[in-house]
């Protein structure tokens, strides 16, 4: 078969992408590496699969500028994310649900240090003076050695702080100093306890709710925040009040405050929905 006139010949091989080397042609079937699949994003499912898998920095950081919040999210999950895309996504903002879960995640990774590390905190210190509520976000970065206690504490002394936050944030600062800034025990993993997927964690952390000792109430919950949470591991764990459709995660005792949401659930030694 000729060529019609004035096509143009393809600049690689059948079955090899455009600047793969030769004698590594892709096999039909075979997931597409991270660069050429971000050429072929089709939609947001896509763009969600991939920062799941990436490995790639330079694909990373491209998603991390992602219009979809869910993306970045996964983004900021990614163990493989560097530093600097994480410094980027804390200066993004969609929603109060979808922000303090995005900070949260940050808090949590541990390639999240120096100057990203300081973005995270100055994010958080924002949405707390507007009167926000990323109370997850506080207690995860309490729980880094690697946090200015002095930052931290100032959390505690802005608009959207609450009495309960205040008070879990500075047992949790006196738990590590205690420790000599390493945490107590192993580190504490803050594991947020949205009401709608409640249910879905409950493999995840039921079997350590058990475990935990006193329980602190940290704050009021809005509607749809995700401001309840566990904080395992670390000799006490740490409660906040669902608002509608929230949950309060609990071990070993159960308190009764007037301003707890109406559908709170309460569980001892693991979670229900």
């Amino acid at each position: 078969m000729h060529a019609e006139p004035g096509a143009v010949a393809p600049s690689h091989p059948p079955g090899r992408g455009p600047g793969r080397p030769p004698g590594e042609a892709r096999l039909p079937g075979l997931p597409l590496d991270d660069v050429e699949a971000l050429a072929h994003l089709h939609h947001g499912g896509d763009a969600l699969a991939l920062a799941r898998r990436a490995v790639t920095p330079a694909v990373l950081r491209s998603l991390a500028g992602s219009p979809y919040p869910f993306v970045r999210q996964a983004v900021a999950v990614n163990p493989a994310t560097p530093t600097d895309a994480l410094a980027a996504l804390a200066g993004r903002r969609d929603s109060d649900w979808n922000d303090n879960d995005l900070l949260h995640l940050l808090a949590r990774h541990p390639a999240t240090a120096g100057s990203a590390l300081d973005r995270v905190v100055d994010a958080v210190a924002g949405l707390l003076a507007e009167g926000r509520r990323p109370y997850a976000a506080v207690l995860a970065l309490a729980a880094r050695p690697d946090a200015d206690p002095a930052r931290l504490a100032a959390l505690g002394r802005l608009p959207g702080a609450s009495a309960r936050l205040r008070t879990g944030l500075a047992r949790a600062l006196a738990d590590r100093d205690r420790a000599g800034g390493t945490g107590v025990g192993r580190e504490p993993a803050v594991v947020p306890v949205p009401g709608s997927s409640v249910s879905e964690q409950a493999g995840e952390v039921g079997a350590q709710v058990g475990d935990l000792g006193e329980v602190t109430d940290v704050g009021d919950g809005q509607d749809g925040d995700a401001v309840g949470v566990l904080l395992l591991g670390g000799g006490h764990g740490v409660r906040g009040d669902g608002g509608r459709g929230g949950a309060t995660a609990q071990g070993g005792r159960q308190e009764d405050d007037a301003d707890e949401g109406a559908a709170d659930g309460v569980a001892h030694g693991g979670l229900r929905g």
